[in-house]
């Protein structure tokens, strides 16, 4: 059959598309509708040498739309398939580097993973490994990282702080902070600024509670004291270091320490010395 000055096409086993010259073939649209089992898409033979770096796709285009168009898009009808089918799966030497599943599980190589669970984002590593790094771009996951987790629990360097902010953005000022000042010493301080630790017995909210505070904010002395406020009870403060139920043996306080004491019999209070394996005692109320 003759086209456009005698020109045909064979239908049966039709010839190259456009031209054999790059550069040369053109489409307005291109649709396909391949047969059931093939793929419809092979290419071979990309191969770079010396220099070169050329990409194997390299796609351009322009978005002047008031619309939301899609650049890429995947629509997999999944009648039925294997559960660890994948919709996408980039390897280097066949080895995979990273993949997306069906059921919304990225991978990065064969052991870490980020996925959503139950409305939250899951992130998996290796079993034994050293755990997963957040560091800043152009840093090292071991040298630079802000914190690590890991089965082991959460590492934070020594450099860096556990803090808070009164502002709404994460990357406030700190205003309250806990760090590292040496091996077993944990530390909360912030420049110059007086600190204060609450621990509380109970709390309803912020007027209604029982604490003990230990603060620095006077400046001529610390001060260790019993709170409360609305519904709290007033507690009484005892600084002990014995155990006994009765009045202290010389053995139950350290030679050198005092320990202040009230019998819940009589009422009476008393401050306790064991001076050089000495009891002594003196009441205060």
């Amino acid at each position: 059959m003759g086209f456009f000055g005698g020109s045909s096409v064979d239908l049966t086993s039709p010839g190259p598309i456009g031209s054999t010259t790059p550069n040369s073939g053109r489409f307005t649209t291109l649709t396909l509708a391949p047969s059931a089992n093939t793929t419809p898409f092979t290419a071979s033979g990309y191969s770079l040498t010396g220099a070169n770096a050329q990409s194997f796709f390299d796609l351009s285009g322009t978005w002047n739309t008031t619309g939301t168009p899609t650049a890429f898009k995947l629509n997999v009808t999944d009648t039925a398939s294997n559960a660890s089918s994948l919709l996408m799966d980039l390897q280097v030497g066949g080895t995979s580097k990273l993949s997306m599943s069906k059921t919304n599980i990225l991978k990065c190589g064969t052991s870490w993973t980020l996925e959503q669970i139950s409305g939250s984002l899951g992130i998996g590593g290796p079993s034994g490994g050293n755990g997963m790094y957040f560091y800043s771009q152009g840093g090292s996951n071991t040298t630079n990282a802000f914190f690590n987790l890991s089965n082991a629990g959460t590492t934070i360097p020594s450099s860096r702080a556990y803090g808070w902010s009164s502002s709404t953005d994460v990357a406030g000022t700190h205003d309250l902070s806990l760090l590292r000042d040496a091996a077993n010493i944990l530390a909360q301080r912030n420049s110059t600024n007086a600190q204060t630790f609450r621990l509380y017995r109970t709390f309803t909210d912020a007027s209604n509670y029982e604490r003990l505070g230990f603060l620095t904010t006077n400046t001529t002395r610390y001060t260790i004291t019993s709170q409360n406020a609305g519904t709290g009870s007033a507690r009484s403060l005892e600084v002990s270091f014995y155990t006994a139920a009765s009045d202290p043996t010389s053995t139950d306080i350290t030679s050198g320490c005092f320990s202040v004491w009230k019998n819940s019999g009589t009422g009476t209070i008393k401050l306790w010395a064991n001076d050089g394996g000495t009891m002594k005692s003196v009441a205060l109320a």
